[in-house]
Parts: C-alpha cells; sequence; structure tokens
C-alpha cells in the first residue's frame, strides 16, 4: 500500500512533469524551427524570385536594346533609302544567335529583307494585320516586344520590334527580330531550388512559359483549392508574395514576383516533403530523446521511491498502531540517516503522545464533570430563583388586580416592576448558559408580526412615558400578518431591543419600524428600533454585541445591566439564519436593525380589506410628532379614508374655520392630548365653542406622559379617547365604532387600549401538585380569578391519591416535590387511566423551574401533555387555560 502510494505521489507526478517539460518544449522547439525554417524559406525563395526575374529581365531588356541599335544604324538608313543596292543580310548574320530569326519591314507591313538562322530568306510576309507591327508603328522610336507565339514549326518564341523615325517624323524603317523562348527563359531552368524545387514562369493569363515538363508549356496553371487560386492569382496579377499552394500539380512552399518591364510572373517552388524533412527529423530525435529520458527517470524514481519506501512502511505501521491507541510500537529504523533521526524523534513523539493522552484523559474526566456539575448547579439554582419569584410574580399580579390605595398600587407595581426586571436578568443569564452550550433550537409555527411589534411598544409604554419619551410602531402596510418562524424568539430579540433603546433615551421618541420583503418564494423580515438616546461612540459599535460588554463599563456608570441582551440577541438572529446591526451617533440616538428570513403567504388578505365602511371619510388629524401623523395618514389612507394632518391647535382651528375650501366637512377630529401652545383639550374646548352643534366628533390621544387625565372628558367635547401607542388594529375599531356604528351613550369616553379584557371564566376542577406554600397559594388565586374550582396537593403521592378518589379536568403537575415527584407521579396516574374502564385521558400540565433543554423531553416521556416555566402571570396561565380547557382543547400538545 506505501509503494503504490508512493508511486502515486512521487514517481508518476515526477515523470508526468518531466514527460510534460519534455514535450512541451519538444513542441515548441518544433514550433520555433518549423518558423524559423518558414522565415528562411522565404527570404530564399523570394530571393531566387527577383534574381531570377532580373536575369530574364535583362535578357528582354538586350534583345530590345539590340533591335533599337539595329533599326537606328547606318545600313538600316540606307538600306530604307534605297534598299535596291543594299542588303541587311551581312548586319542580320552578325546576331543570328540572339536573334535567330531578323527581318526589316516597309511602312506598309510588308517585309523587304529576312534572315532566319543566319540565312536569307525569300519566304517574305505580310505582317500589316499583327499586334507587333501596330504596337509598333503605335509607338515609333521604343523598342515593343510581343506576346509568346508558336513557329510553324511548333517553337514558341518572342518577337521584339522597333519603328525608326527620324528628326523630321518620316518612317526610317522597322526592325523585327524573334528568339526562342527557350533561350529567354533559360535563367528559370537554370535556377536551383534544393532538391526537388522549381522555376516557373507563367504571363498574366496564366500560360506556363518555363516549367521542367515541357508538356505543360503554354498550358494554362491552376490552382487545386481556393488559397492556391489565390495564391495563383496574385502572382499573375504583378504582385510580390510568399505562400503555401497547390499549383502545376505540386505542393509547397512558393515565392512569388513579377519580371520588371513584362506581365510575366516568378514562382519558385519548395515542395512541402522537402521542406518539412529536416524539422521532421529534429521532431524525431526530440521525441527519441524524450523516451530515452522519460525512461531513465523512472529508472530513478523507482530506486528512489524503494529508498523511501522502506523507513516510511515502518513509520507508517507505527502511526497506524498510535491511530488504533496503541503506544507499544516503536519505529525500528537503522538506515544512519535522516530517516533514522525522523525514526528517533518518532519514537520520542510517541512517549510525549502517550503521556499527553494520559493527561487530556484525566482533564477530559474532570471538565465532564465540571459541565455536569454547571448543568446542574444551573438546574437548582434555575429552580431555586424561579420557584421564589412565581410567587413574587403571580402574587403582585393578583394583588394589582384588587382594590388599592394610590400609595399602595405605586408599591406593588415597583415590586412588580423589580421582579420582572429581575427575572429578566436570570433569563438573559441562563438563555446566554444555554446558547452557549447549543441547547436552544429555533423552532417555527404561525406569528402576528403586527400584533408582535405593536405588543411590545405597549409594554415598554409606561416605563418610557415616565420618561417622557414616546414610543411609536410603524409596520409596513403592505406587510402580512401570519408570518411563520419563531416568534417567541423575535420577540426576545425585540424586547431586548426597545427594552435597551427606553434605558439610553431620556427624551424624544422611540420609533419600531417592520416590514416584509418578498425574496423568491420567502419573505425577508425587516425590523429596525431607533432612538433618540445618548447614542454609542464609533469606537465601541465593534463591541456592542459581545457578552458582558456595554458602552459604559466604568465604575461610575450610569447604566445598568449585565450586558448580555445585545449578545443573545444577535446569536438568535444568527440562529434563524439572519444579521444584525447597529448605526449610532453620539448624542443624537442609534438605530439596532435586524433582518431573518421567514416563510409568509403572500395571497392573503390583509387586515386593510376589511376596512370598506370607512371609505371616503374625512379626518383631521392634529399630531405635532412626525412619525405618529405620517403612520395615521398611511393607516388611514390605505382604509380608503381622506386625512388630512396637521401639527397644531392653531392650524386645526384655521382648517376647521375653511373645511369648505378644505374639501368638505371633516367627520373626526383625531387629536392628540399634548400639543405645542394649546394642548388637545383646549382645542376641543375651542371646537365646541366656536363650530357648535355641527361640529365633527372628536377622538382623543392619550398618553402616559401626563399621569391622570381630566374624568369630565365628555363634558369637554371629546367623543372618546384612544391610549398611546396607537396600534392599526385599535385605531381602526376606534374609527369603525365612532364613524360606523351607532355610538354608545356613556358618561365617560372610553379607552381602546390600555384596559385588559375581562378574564373569561373556566367551569372546570382543577388539580394543582405543588410542594412549595407559597407557589399553592399563588396557583389558588389565579385560578379562582378564573373561577375555576382548585384543589391541591403538596406532593405526587398525595395528588396519586386524589386523582383516584375524583375526577379532574386539568392537573397542573411540579416536577420536583418530595415523597414522588412530578415524573413518577405522571407515570402513575397514566397507568391508572390505561386500567380504569373510562377513556378520558386528563391533560396534566408540567409546572417547572428548570431550564434544562431535555426538560420538556423528560415531561413528555413522562406522558404530560404541557409546559409552563415558572414563573408565570395570569396571561400565561390563561394561555394555558384557553388551550386545554377552551372550545378548542386539546388541538396542540404545547403549552
Amino acid at each position: 500500500m506505501i509503494r503504490k502510494s508512493i508511486k502515486r505521489k512521487i514517481l508518476l507526478p515526477y515523470c508526468a512533469i518531466i514527460l510534460t517539460v519534455t514535450v512541451t518544449l519538444g513542441v515548441i522547439s518544433h514550433q520555433v524551427l518549423m518558423s524559423t525554417v518558414i522565415d528562411r524559406e522565404r527570404e530564399t525563395l523570394a530571393v531566387l524570385a527577383q534574381a531570377t526575374g532580373q536575369k530574364i529581365y535583362h535578357k528582354l531588356e538586350r534583345r530590345q536594346e539590340l533591335v533599337k541599335t539595329l533599326a537606328l544604324s547606318d545600313a538600316t538608313e540606307r538600306y530604307a533609302r534605297n534598299y535596291a543596292f543594299y542588303s541587311l543580310g551581312r548586319k542580320f548574320a552578325e546576331h543570328k544567335e540572339t536573334f535567330p530569326f531578323l527581318t526589316y519591314v516597309n511602312e506598309q507591313g510588308f517585309e523587304e529583307e529576312r534572315m532566319e538562322n543566319g540565312r536569307v530568306s525569300e519566304n517574305y510576309q505580310d505582317i500589316a494585320g499583327t499586334d507587333i507591327f501596330r504596337a509598333s508603328a503605335a509607338n515609333p522610336n521604343t523598342p515593343v516586344m510581343s506576346p509568346v507565339e508558336m513557329s510553324p514549326a511548333g517553337v514558341p518564341y518572342v518577337s521584339f520590334a522597333f519603328w525608326h523615325q527620324d528628326f523630321f517624323g518620316q518612317f526610317a524603317g522597322m526592325i523585327r527580330g524573334a528568339s526562342r523562348l527557350s533561350e529567354i527563359i533559360a535563367p528559370a531552368r537554370e535556377t536551383s531550388v534544393g532538391q526537388l524545387g522549381f522555376v516557373a514562369v507563367v504571363d498574366s493569363h496564366a500560360r506556363v512559359l518555363s516549367y521542367p515538363d515541357k508538356n505543360r508549356m503554354l498550358a494554362i496553371a491552376s490552382g487545386d483549392d481556393d488559397a492556391s487560386r489565390e495564391l495563383l492569382s496574385a502572382a499573375v496579377g504583378g504582385r510580390t508574395g510568399f505562400g503555401r499552394a497547390s499549383v502545376l500539380g505540386v505542393d509547397g512552399y512558393i515565392a512569388y514576383a513579377p519580371v520588371p518591364g513584362t506581365d510575366w510572373s516568378m514562382l519558385v517552388t519548395l515542395p512541402y516533403d522537402e521542406f518539412v524533412e529536416a524539422p521532421n527529423r529534429l521532431r524525431n530525435m526530440i521525441v527519441a530523446i524524450t523516451l530515452a529520458t522519460l525512461l531513465a527517470l523512472i529508472a530513478t524514481a523507482l530506486y528512489l521511491s524503494r529508498a523511501f519506501t522502506n523507513p516510511l512502511r515502518r513509520l507508517l505501521v507505527v502511526t497506524e498502531a498510535i491511530t488504533r491507541g496503541d503506544f507499544s510500537k516503536r519505529a525500528d529504523v537503522t538506515t544512519r540517516d535522516e530517516f533514522q533521526v525522523l525514526a528517533d524523534a518518532f519514537n520520542k513523539m510517541i512517549d510525549e503522545r502517550q503521556q499527553a493522552e494520559e493527561t487530556l484523559r484525566e482533564a477530559r474526566d474532570a471538565a465532564e464533570k465540571a459541565a455536569q456539575a454547571k448543568a446542574e448547579f444551573l438546574a437548582k439554582m434555575s429552580h431555586e430563583i424561579r420557584t421564589p419569584m412565581n410567587g413574587v410574580v403571580g402574587m403582585t399580579d393578583y394583588l394589582l388586580k384588587t382594590g388599592l390605595e394610590s400609595q399602595q398600587l405605586e408599591c406593588a407595581q415597583m415590586i412588580k416592576s423589580s421582579s420582572d426586571h429581575l427575572l429578566r436578568v436570570v433569563n438573559d443569564i441562563l438563555d446566554f448558559s444555554r446558547l452557549d452550550s447549543g441547547k436552544i433550537e429555533i423552532s417555527h409555527g404561525d406569528f402576528d408580526l403586527r400584533g408582535l411589534v405593536e405588543h411590545t411598544a405597549a409594554f415598554f409604554s409606561n416605563e418610557a412615558a415616565q420618561k417622557g419619551v414616546e414610543i411609536v410602531s410603524v409596520v409596513d402596510g403592505d406587510s402580512l400578518q401570519s408570518l411563520r418562524g419563531d416568534g417567541r424568539r423575535l420577540k426576545q430579540v425585540l424586547y431586548n431591543l426597545v427594552g435597551n433603546a427606553v434605558k439610553f433615551t431620556h427624551s424624544g421618541e422611540i420609533v419600531i419600524r417592520a416590514r416584509i420583503d418578498r425574496v423568491a418564494d420567502r419573505g425577508d423580515l425587516h425590523i429596525e428600533v431607533s432612538d433618540t438616546g445618548i447614542g454609542i461612540a464609533e469606537s465601541d459599535l465593534s463591541r456592542v454585541f459581545d457578552s458582558f460588554s456595554q458602552a459604559d463599563s466604568s465604575p461610575t456608570r450610569e447604566y445598568g445591566g449585565t450586558g448580555l441582551g445585545l449578545a443573545i440577541s444577535r446569536q438568535l438572529i444568527e440562529l434563524m439564519g439572519g444579521e444584525i446591526g447597529v448605526a449610532s451617533t453620539i448624542d443624537k440616538g442609534s438605530t439596532f436593525s435586524f433582518q431573518v428570513p421567514v416563510e409568509a403567504d403572500f395571497d392573503e388578505v390583509h387586515f386593510n380589506a376589511r376596512s370598506s365602511g370607512l371609505k371616503d371619510q374625512r379626518v383631521l388629524v392634529v399630531e405635532d410628532n412626525m412619525t405618529v401623523q405620517n403612520a395615521l395618514r398611511d393607516y388611514m389612507s390605505a382604509w380608503g379614508m381622506k386625512p388630512i394632518c396637521v401639527a397644531s391647535s392653531s392650524l386645526a382651528m384655521n382648517v376647521l374655520r375653511n373645511q369648505d375650501v378644505a374639501g368638505g366637512e371633516f367627520d373626526l377630529v383625531l387629536v392628540d392630548r399634548t400639543l405645542p401652545g394649546m394642548d388637545g383639550i383646549g382645542l376641543a374646548r375651542q371646537i365646541c365653542m366656536r363650530i357648535g352643534s355641527s361640529r365633527p366628533r372628536i377622538l382623543l390621544m392619550l398618553s402616559d406622559l401626563l399621569g391622570s387625565e381630566p374624568e369630565n372628558l365628555r363634558e369637554l367635547g371629546i367623543d372618546a379617547t384612544l391610549r398611546k401607542p396607537i396600534s392599526q388594529r385599535d385605531l381602526y375599531h376606534a374609527l369603525h365604532d365612532m364613524l360606523v356604528r351607532e355610538p354608545v351613550e356613556s358618561s365617560q369616553p372610553t379607552l381602546k387600549a390600555v384596559p385588559s379584557p375581562s378574564l373569561p371564566t373556566f367551569d372546570a376542577s382543577v388539580l394543582v401538585v405543588e410542594d412549595n406554600v407559597m407557589n399553592q397559594r399563588v396557583a389558588r388565586r389565579m385560578l379562582e380569578m378564573f373561577e375555576c374550582d382548585v384543589e391541591v396537593a403538596e406532593n405526587g403521592q398525595v395528588a396519586l391519591d386524589k386523582f383516584r378518589s375524583r375526577e379532574f379536568d386539568l392537573v397542573f403537575m411540579d416536577c420536583h416535590m418530595p415523597v414522588m415527584d412530578g415524573f413518577e407521579s405522571t407515570r402513575r396516574i397514566r397507568e391508572h387511566e390505561a386500567s380504569s374502564a373510562s377513556s378520558k385521558r386528563v391533560p396534566i400540565i408540567a409546572l417547572t423551574a428548570s431550564v434544562l433543554s431535555d426538560g420538556e423531553t423528560h415531561c413528555r416521556e413522562a406522558g404530560m401533555n404541557g409546559f409552563l416555566s415558572k414563573p408565570y402571570d395570569v396571561r400565561d396561565l390563561r394561555k394555558t387555560l384557553e388551550q386545554w380547557l377552551g372550545p378548542d382543547a386539546g388541538v396542540s400538545t404545547a403549552a
């Protein structure tokens, strides 16, 4: 196995790299060589084409000069003046090698003196109709050359002529000479191009004038493909160039150049096989060298791999033994090199590892015991703290609902506030501990976004009002009411953020904004909490979400708290797959915001769809807080109403006095109690005095900023009141009651937001199993508020006896009790139910102060139906009673 690994990790990659490098270099060398050879041959062939063309040109030029010399000679002039006494034969004979055929032609185009191959010929001809005669006549005193022609004997030749015209413009004779084409193009045949190359000459009509194969003489040259035909066309067109083509039956590289003074072109060709012969030899050599090198490298790598394999194999055997926890083996390597040093170090490491494992095992056992002790301590502390807290919270809640004097009520409220604060501190510490141990899971259920935001604002309104701060909740009008997510944890995060804002804000306002953005098939919930508080320094922003961290951590700090709220909020948001952040400016305020994904039904019917009765109702809104003013305007506009908003009483009176100009009479005036200048009550008096009986109805918005309100609001002209912070639902019902339904006669204004609804009654017998006397009293008093028949048992055994003696509709079972705990008592009750003839199964709700994550699991396993955590208040108890004793009892299994 190790040898295979060495081959894979060392040998094969090594050889592959060398092979790749060698082949790459070979390919690059071949390409460079080919490019070099092509460039070299391009230059060589081009030089040959131009040099051969120059040689042919010199031959043609010599013949043109010769006919010119003959035409301008004295002999020709004398012959032209008196041809009967003179002859040009001797003169013509002197040039028989150059011109095997020479004639003297008169002005009419008839030959008068003719010599062929050095002999006088009497075979005179009339050439007046030939191209060369006409060309000479048209260009006197200029040598002209004819195209290639064929003699009667089938020999190709070229004619040269010169029309001599004297100074007076008189004809002085015309000399015509003909040379064999083979003599003219001899330089082409004599030029050597490699072993198989050749030189061809073609004219402008692509006729072959010179070619090794005589059968192709005067044939029309053609290319075998488009590229070849394009190259041939460029050549016969008189251009100079180079390229690869298949012309005249040969595939190769061709250099072409024109022959000066003619329409001929030189084609110098080197066949491709001969051209690539040298590069191919080099390529074969590179392949051979590469293979030889690869074989040598493989042999070397094999040798090296064996040298590495044996000591590494021994080390591997020891390593595998260590992974199995066997520290008895040692690396036995005696190579007297670095491997032996490595083996010695390895053996030493084994000894240290063995010792470290023993130390770690002891530390792990100690840590597990410490963790278990911490969990047990947490459970005990939770039980010991939350159990008496249940009595404090429950009794205080009950006490506040009895008739108390003002001083007693104030004391009870302070006790309630202090106990709530202490409970929040305890819950923060416990939540942080559970988050730290990973024992908090995110659940998914339906929750009401608008209710969550508005209830949070209402919960903190009293505390904020005591500091002169107004809380405003703004939910996007298009946001859905019913969403699916962990509403309980979102509420916890929102409570932390709003509570934090209330603590650090002394004036101004706190605004809670919420909206839902649609992202694909889900929604993104965005919530931000803005305040006008003291702000956070930029240097502290990076650590506001750290555990036990506060912006002011000095010993003399003004603000209390554990510093866990924001840390817990961040961890909860991250568990829900969202993000949380903060932006702040010193002395101007802070904005905390978070975003989490939620499930949403974007096709559901919104609350606004029920507002048809309010459509076209005209309302004058008098509110100096622009945030509240904008929220009210958005709500009413969504219901089809026609709101007009002003910020002061004086502006409101101006609008009311000119309401005909403003668009008609108002149906309602919604006025804030606290306004700059004249307050809301003063404005109501003015409206009653100046407008009289035709005045619109008046709805007064109250807050806790000014404490108690006058009792004679109806006499002051106010028809109804509405508590701040204003929720959309409460505003809708208040407007609907005043503008759509018949008004209810009452001597006192109705408050729509603050009073709690009357408690429901349950005709049920309830057994409370609780060993703590205080908690027994708390449970009894609270249940009696719901008119329940309550019986108390101090432990599980007593509860079992009572359960056997009578029937109960609901059982509240404490989990930790003497004699018999709640778990065992529940199991016995379930066994009793199973053995009896009755099919009734009584709901058993666990009462416990335990915060362990598996507490609810133990309750389920014991047979309990629900879970109610201590301390609990009237609202928690009511929710449980409605679930298990109400019309939909038994629908859910969680309290």
